[in-house]
């Protein structure tokens, strides 16, 4: 008897430290996406290994539509599309008010790097970073591309490796 609860201890114990941790990075383990909506996390890589070392401390993720990346890119400071092994690093302005006209949706990064694009439709995406900005343009700081599934979750990374996405479907 006391063997099962020392094991009964052991586990709540586990279970309560995996929740804490969950809730000091943002997610909540009862967290779940709505229908039409991905939930991401924004971490400061340290180097080319990707791996987070803090969440990031505020910025937007923008979310193109593939059918308006054209436009995007021609919206862009820098006018046309960074070659594929450039668009990590890709460092532009484009204006704010250019987001709606092309379906663009916007996530500000809040606490503990946490965002959320809402309402989504699963597709074909350019996703940016864009960081804290004082004028009416986005500071752009690097792009990927990724197919979003909804619901679902992003977990992005910049750093020397660039801007880095993950993708995952479901709640």
């Amino acid at each position: 008897m006391a063997l099962v609860a020392a094991g009964l201890g052991a586990a709540m114990l586990v279970a309560a430290m995996v929740t804490a941790w969950l809730w000091t990075t943002g997610w909540s383990p009862f967290e779940k996406p709505q229908p039409d909506e991905v939930l991401g996390a924004m971490r400061d890589a340290s180097d080319q290994s990707d791996i987070g070392d803090a969440p990031t401390k505020g910025g937007t993720v923008l979310a193109i539509p593939q059918a308006a990346t054209r436009d995007f890119w021609q919206r862009s400071s820098i006018g046309a599309a960074p070659g594929p092994d450039q668009l990590s690093y890709a460092s532009f302005s484009i204006p704010m008010s250019a987001m709606p006209a092309m379906g663009a949706l916007t996530g500000t990064i809040g606490r503990h790097g946490r965002f959320s694009l809402r309402p989504v439709a699963s597709g074909a995406y350019l996703l940016c970073y864009a960081g804290e900005s004082r004028t009416a343009d986005y500071q752009v700081q690097g792009c990927g591309e990724a197919s979003l599934q909804v619901p679902g979750r992003i977990e992005a990374s910049r750093g020397e490796a660039g801007f880095r996405v993950t993708v995952s479907g479901g709640g």
